[in-house]
């Protein structure tokens, strides 16, 4: 009976140890199911720092050893081994090639059993990365970067305010009210509101980003917020300057016909473009410190101050020309595009300016040289709007071929 027992314990303790040994198994790492794991998807390139970039995929197996990563610069052929991973990890830093190259990248799941077969394919795109956020049904006019670069508003022909996540590419809110298109879109970051013009309508809304409601809806066709988000400033022939909270006290700003404004990045300043001068008022009083007259300049449909207030840009047809203000000289006259600019925006550090044309392509220019930095191609119809991520890294653009597009790393 004593053996008995024994052996009764023995066989007890080995079928506790190999029911332990089987439920320590990584459920969702290689496991006895004798087949090729199954295809990664949704294989996405995330933009880094220092010129890196990451790619990110979703892991949809449970019995994967791990995954490869291949590259190539043809979209179809020669892709080439050039990392692993282990089990259950969905993304891999790496760092960007060499510039005016397009270069193709896509994941695969391993096992002992056999490969999947490959996800979709990511672009790295000209030496920079270029994520393209999913196609729209309208024109899209304009974009602007905001909330720490996490986030992208865009505005467009079908009278919408989208607001994305610069990352996942998704769109988070949609917002209704234009009777127009929208071609001009800003963010207050002191008031939580977003602001969208509709020329065509002379509409102007400011929105509440947050909850997506209508706060005022006012006449113009142009609005922007000082940096600080102060004021905010509407174009209706003339210039007309609200608090950066309050739409129903206009402020006492002298009554200055124009074209085009902008406010200075320290929010000291507002510029307000004539069609043959520039006019220079100190928002602390609302007073005219200078008036600047430049030779050549003329009316335009594109215009940019510099963060400092000391130069400004036109586009004048297939170029672009920059002024310094001090003393009305013509630091830079770039040519590069085909057709009409249709937009132009400096860098935060004002080192840089990009062009958007009718010829499809944006070009990043370099402003005390006037040399062209870098080329962008990828569009397939004209860019109508850009704007620099906060840090100058990245670029968006919107265009008429219904797609947003993110550039960098730039620095």
């Amino acid at each position: 009976m004593r053996n008995l027992t024994s052996l009764l314990l023995v066989i007890t303790v080995m079928l506790c140890l190999n029911g332990c040994e089987n439920k320590a198994k990584n459920p969702t790492g290689p496991s006895n199911i004798r087949q090729a794991p199954e295809a990664p998807t949704n294989l996405i390139a995330l933009l880094g720092g220092r010129g890196e970039f990451k790619l990110k995929w979703k892991d949809n197996s449970n019995n994967e050893d791990g995954f490869e990563v291949h590259e190539s610069i043809a979209n179809d052929s020669g892709f080439v081994k050039i990392a692993t991973t282990r089990a259950n990890v969905d993304s891999i830093s790496l760092t960007a090639k060499e510039p005016q190259q397009t270069y193709y990248y896509k994941v695969r799941a391993y096992n002992n059993y056999g490969y999947s077969v490959f996800s979709n394919v990511a672009v790295v795109q000209s030496g920079v990365l270029c994520n393209t956020f999913p196609k729209q049904e309208s024109t899209f006019r304009c974009v602007k970067f905001f909330n720490d670069d996490y986030y992208l508003l865009s505005g467009s022909g079908d009278n919408k305010v989208r607001v994305w996540d610069v990352y996942s590419q998704r769109i988070t809110k949609v917002m209704i009210g234009h009777r127009h298109g929208i071609k001009g879109v800003d963010y207050n970051s002191r008031y939580f509101t977003i602001v969208s013009s509709s020329p065509e309508s002379r509409q102007i809304i400011v929105w509440n980003s947050e909850g997506g409601g209508v706060l005022a809806e006012l006449n113009g066709t142009y609005a922007k917020f000082s940096r600080d988000g102060q004021y905010l400033a509407v174009l209706d022939d003339i210039v007309v300057l609200y608090r950066g909270n309050k739409f129903d006290e206009i402020l006492p700003l002298e009554r200055y016909s124009a074209k085009w404004f902008d406010f200075d990045a320290e929010s000291r300043y507002l510029f307000i473009v004539q069609e043959d001068s520039i006019r220079k008022i100190r928002l602390e009083d609302l007073t005219q410190l200078n008036v600047y007259r430049l030779s050549n300049f003329t009316i335009s449909n594109a215009y940019a101050l510099s963060p400092d207030g000391n130069f400004i840009a036109q586009a004048q047809e297939a170029q672009a020309l920059i002024w310094r203000l001090s003393d009305g000289a013509v630091i830079a006259n770039l040519r590069g595009h085909e057709r009409p600019i249709q937009a132009i925006t400096f860098s935060p550090d004002g080192l840089w300016l990009a062009s958007g044309a009718s010829d499809m392509k944006i070009i990043i220019w370099e402003v005390l040289t006037g040399n062209a930095l870098w080329q962008l191609s990828g569009h397939t119809n004209p860019v109508y709007g850009i704007d620099f991520s906060s840090d100058g890294a990245r670029l968006a653009s919107a265009s008429g071929d219904c797609t947003i597009k993110i550039w960098g790393y730039f620095k």
